[in-house]
This record gives C-alpha cells, structure tokens and sequence, in this order.
C-alpha cells in the first residue's frame, strides 16, 4: 500500500515539473518570437503623427567610443516599434482618462522689472515694436465665405501634417491640447455659481464666461481627434442648462466667425489679444455696457513668440520654427492702476501692461497684469454710468481689462485660485454690481478650481 502511495506521488511530481517545464519552454518561445519579430520584421517607417522616425545610425569608431552609437540604436528601436501610432493614440487617451488638471500653472512674476509707476496712464510704457497703424477687422461674412458660381473648382486641401507630442497634436504649425470633456465637474462649477447669485441678490448681476480650447474650432482635420470639437460644445451646453439666475456668455459663437483669425496663439495654450477682444465683446453685450471698437485702440506687436506649447511637446521644431506674433491692444482712455496682494494690500502702482525682455520672450502673455502674480484695480477715466465689475478669472482672463475701460467705473481682477478674502464680503463692501466668472474651460472642468470658486465663497 505504501508503494502505491509513494509511486503516486512520484508520478504527480514527475508531472508537475513537466507541467513546468513545458510552460517554461512556451514562455521563452514566445519571448524569443517576439524578439525576432521586434528586431528583425519590417518596422514602421511612416507615422500620422510624426513627420520624420529616427533612422538606424550609421557604425563609426568614434560613435562607439563615445556609445552614441548604441544609444542611436535604442532610439531607433524606440522610434519605429511595431504599432507605434497605436500606442501613441492609447497612450494620449490613457492621460485623458487621469482626469482634467487645473487649467495650467500660474503665470507671473511677483518682482517683476521696476517700470513706469505713475497712477495714471494714457498710452503703455511697453517698447513700441509695431507699425502703429489701425486695425482692420476682417468681416466675418467675407472671411468665411465661399464661391458657389458654376465656373469654380471645388478643390479638397491637402492634409495637413500631424504630430502627437507629449498627448497634445500639432496641426500643420499649430498644437493643440485635447480637451475630452467632465459632465459632472462642469455641472458642479454652475452649481457654485448659482451659489453666488443666491447668496448676492438681484442686485447683483452674476455672468458666466467659458472660453474654449483652441481645440474646438481647429481640430477638424485631424486624422484621428476630428471629433474632440464634440466634448467642448456638450459641455458648454450642459453649464448654460445649469445655470440658475447667472448670465451665460457664449464665447465659443461669439469666436466661431472669426476663426480664419489669430484668435488662439499655435505656439501657446492661450487665446490672443484678438480673441480676448472677440469675448469681452460679447460680455458688454451681455452685460448691457458701452463697448469701443478696436480700431480706437493702439496695436503693438512683439514678433518671434514662441510660448507654453513648445515646453509642453518636449521642444517641437515645428513650434520653434514657426513662432507666433505677440499682439496686444492699448486702449486710449487714462486709467488709474493698482496692484495687491491676495489678502488685498496695496503693493504699487503699474500700467496694465507689464513690459517682457527679449530674454524671457517666452512669457510675453505675463504682458498683461504681470499673470497671475498680483490681484488688480483698475479705475477709469473714461466711464460714469456706477457699474462696477469683478473678474474671477484664470490666466485666461488677464487680458479683458483693457477692453472694459468705458463699460466699468471700477474692474476687479482677482486669480479664482489664490484670493484669500471671502469672495462675497468682497463684492458688499467695495459695492460691486457685476461679477464675471471668466476662465478656460478646462478649469470649470477642474474639480481643483471648482473648489476654488466655492472656498472663497465660504472662506472666513
């Protein structure tokens, strides 16, 4: 009987280590099928995103020595895996799925170069680099539209070329970051926007002012993000259906006709001067305020802008070799500016304009109110009507001030993100009529910022 037992248990251990060892052999033939097909198959040598792959580098002594020879190797291994696109495409939708970041990082300098402090201003002491002359603004009707007469040849474009660079497209020269969108967050920034109109009245008016992702209108002829536009326009939508009492501005119309326009920078994350003017523009329509043309405005342009985008996708050339033109306007009207800190204590005086060096040329959007580094006043000279105007923004919304000089008698600026005084008792005290929520919308998707709007609302 006990040999039998001992016999069984042989047979079972005899059987177990095959078991083993067959799996074994499995595994490292599948590892080794793999390696041969990883190394020795025809790789990719074209892909959608990226203009050109690294190619196999050529064998010298001196690449050896030096071991930029096997590192050329490894980046060509890299560079032209199998299913590269593929796994570029997984990779940028597995980042989405980490949820929408706050909008970006703060923007500004809180010692910036001392420059021109008198307390009222009637032109910038920025460095004129433009030609002075007016601005034209193109007709929407004209800059759209199309010739549909019997002798003209409908002609497709040609695609344009496409990069995905650290999860953001580069589209022909512009990049891009891919907004997907949080239905809950976004109903719960109306929600905390409601919030304030209850709590503030019918004295005051509340308006809510999302400014779009360049993605929204540019991203069309991607080959494989043609539809991300979507999220922005359903998200849109869900925030004005939730709004209770506050005023929605519908920026992404008010842009949409003016899209053949330098409305969002191609090398920055941001919106231009133009675009900024395009949305402060429906806000006074919004508001019921006076509003001036551009053409009564000062244009000054810094060439050779090459912004937060060029970071983003690791130092794309593509960026690099195609910079932007910073434009800003100055408006004409004198004005009294101020800035404080984010408890509310005077620090100086200032232009709304902060002059950049060509040294850190790559900051140019801190033109306006120096970022994010400073809370502001700003009293006109040009406007009496006893409106009075605060602006929760992001860094999106640092360039509306100027535009607003004869619409308000007073313009808050405050950074939703680092005020430290209750938002509410602010708006009482100072006697505030209007209070503007203006930001990007990947911060009302924020759960962060959201958080933001709500603490300053309750902070004691």
């Amino acid at each position: 009987m006990e040999n039998n037992k001992k016999n069984i248990n042989s047979f079972q251990k005899k059987l177990f280590m095959s078991a083993k060892l067959i799996n074994s052999v499995i595994i490292i033939l599948l590892f080794f099928g793999m390696f041969v097909y990883y190394i020795f198959f025809p790789r990719t040598t074209e892909s959608n995103y990226d203009k050109d792959l690294k190619k196999f580098p050529e064998y010298t002594r001196e690449q050896l020595i030096s071991g930029e020879y096997f590192k050329g190797i490894s980046d060509y291994l890299s560079d032209t895996i199998h299913g590269r696109d593929k796994f570029k495409e997984y990779a940028s939708q597995i980042e989405a799925l980490y949820g929408i970041v706050d909008e970006e990082q703060f923007f500004g300098n809180p010692n910036p170069p001392e420059g021109n402090e008198n307390s009222s201003y009637t032109n910038t002491s920025v460095q004129d680099e433009s030609d002075n002359s007016e601005v034209s603004e193109n007709d929407s009707s004209d800059t759209l539209s199309t010739d549909n007469s019997s002798d003209t040849v409908s002609v497709e474009p040609e695609p344009m070329d496409e990069q995905l660079c650290e999860g953001i497209v580069i589209l022909g020269t512009r990049a891009m970051e891919l907004y997907y969108g949080n239905t809950d967050n976004v109903k719960k920034y109306a929600e905390y926007l409601n919030a304030y109109k209850a709590q503030l009245g019918d004295g005051v008016r509340v308006y809510s002012m999302v400014i779009p992702k360049a993605c929204a209108y540019y991203i069309h002829d991607s080959k494989k993000f043609s539809d991300v536009w979507e999220h922005t326009v359903n998200d849109l939508e869900t925030i004005k259906e939730n709004l209770n009492g506050v005023e929605n501005v519908d920026v992404y119309n008010a842009l949409l006709p003016h899209t053949a326009e330098d409305i969002y920078f191609r090398t920055d994350h941001h919106w231009t001067g133009l675009g900024a003017y395009y949305g402060a523009q429906e806000f006074a329509k919004t508001a019921g305020v006076p509003f001036s043309d551009l053409s009564t405005y000062k244009k000054e342009v810094r060439e050779g802008f090459v912004g937060t985008m060029y970071r983003y996708t690791n130092n794309s050339a593509t960026l690099l070799n195609n910079p932007d033109d910073f434009i800003y306007y100055v408006p004409s009207g004198t004005y009294t500016a101020s800035f404080y800190d984010w408890r509310f204590n005077f620090i100086k005086n200032h232009d709304m304009f902060f002059y950049i060096s060509e040294e850190k040329k790559s900051n140019l959007f801190l033109t306006y109110l120096n970022g994010d580094a400073y809370a502001a006043k700003i009293e006109s000279d040009v406007c009496d009507n006893g409106r009075k105007l605060i602006i929760f923004k992001d860094s999106y919304g640092n360039p509306l001030a100027p535009y607003l000089l004869e619409s308000f008698e007073e313009i808050y600026v405050v950074d939703i993100r680092k005020f430290e005084l209750n938002g509410i008792e602010f708006i009482q005290e100072n006697g505030i009529t209007d209070v503007l929520f203006a930001m990007s919308e990947y911060s009302a998707a924020s759960s962060g910022v959201n958080r933001d709007i709500e603490r300053i609302r309750v902070i004691q």
